[in-house]
């Protein structure tokens, strides 16, 4: 099976598809009970492209901070819309400099259709290449791809991965769902940075984690990529605010940490 393009597939837009959506995050949920004591916020790439590994890493890079990338394998060493994607060299350069390297499908499948059965037959997959090509002990943490699930498919990943992204946005605090975490897509649309920047203003005042996602990072990016001065800015605004940027992977440890999640 060939992975879904991210930049030309689009999920069922229809009514009752957006509101099915939105029920997710309730169904099937397992709360973080508690918000974290420090407030964070998690970098994060998804499919990826060569771009993101290079801009990204060398952003972050400069700050002192890892990003996460949620690599789709079965994209590598494909040339999309949004750009060239990771190859096994990209992958072992992103690992080898402390970044996190983190699941998200094989063949990038619409989880709000595929039966149960499929979506574990990808990921193991996705998890098998991802052993092979950077040796991990187990990649646990994982996005779904669109950010679209089912109450089912959230339910048989919380004994499988430790967190799922998802894509609808807001700052994760106690009760938001482990297997569903919020984040807010940062794009070539000024008003995605602006609403990026006020969450970061509402953190610091109530604490939280905030978890940024977007895919290519170049100087004309896709539609659904941003630039390197968009991500660089935010970065900066979140180091100097004194936001702790951390991986999902330092941020899930921080909080097993503080707490008994599970």
């Amino acid at each position: 099976m060939g992975a879904l393009d991210p930049s030309t597939y689009h999920p069922d837009q229809s009514l009752t598809a957006a509101i099915n959506r939105r029920l997710t995050q309730w169904k099937a949920a397992a709360p973080l009970p508690k918000t974290p004591s420090r407030p964070m916020i998690s970098f994060t790439f998804d499919d990826f492209t060569i771009s993101a590994a290079q801009n990204g890493t060398a952003i972050l890079d400069r700050l002192g901070a890892k990003a996460t990338f949620y690599a789709c394998t079965g994209l590598a060493g494909l040339t999309t819309p949004i750009g060239d994607m990771f190859t096994e060299r990209t992958l072992q350069t992103v690992a080898r400099k402390g970044h996190q390297i983190a699941a998200h499908s094989h063949a990038h499948i619409d989880c709000s259709i595929a039966n149960i059965r499929t979506i574990q037959t990808d990921l193991a997959r996705n998890l098998a290449a991802l052993r092979e090509y950077i040796d991990p002990a187990h990649p646990c943490h994982f996005a779904w791809p669109f950010g679209e699930t089912q109450p089912a498919t959230k339910q048989e990943l919380k004994s499988m991965m430790a967190t799922a992204r998802g894509v609808l946005p807001g700052i994760n605090r106690k009760g938001s769902d482990r297997v569903q975490l919020r984040s807010y897509g940062i794009t070539r649309d000024e008003w995605t940075v602006e609403r990026a920047e006020r969450a970061i203003e509402k953190a610091l005042l109530s604490g939280g984690w905030i978890i940024l996602h977007t895919h290519d990072v170049q100087a004309k990016p896709s539609e659904i990529g941003t630039t390197p001065s968009a991500l660089q800015y935010l970065a900066k605004l979140a180091h100097h605010c004194g936001l702790d940027i951390v991986t999902v992977d330092e941020a899930h440890t921080r909080l097993r940490k503080e707490m008994s999640l599970y």
